[in-house]
């Protein structure tokens, strides 16, 4: 199934996706599972996880 996001929400995939690569290096190498990974995290804690990112922003 293919979705479209806007470019603003593939930014942030993008950085959920690093995040969480960050975490886990193994999903790093494989893209797909990181993206299944990102999804699952975002569908469990989505406000921890963006709150994560938000701060990461602000105090890189």
């Amino acid at each position: 199934m293919l979705i479209e996001l806007a470019p603003a929400a593939r930014v942030q995939l993008r950085q959920i996706i690093d995040y969480l690569s960050d975490l886990n290096p193994v999903a790093a190498l494989e893209p797909n599972r990181a993206i299944e990974t990102s999804v699952l995290a975002l569908s469990r804690r989505p406000i921890r996880v963006l709150s994560v990112l938000h701060a990461r922003q602000r105090y890189p």
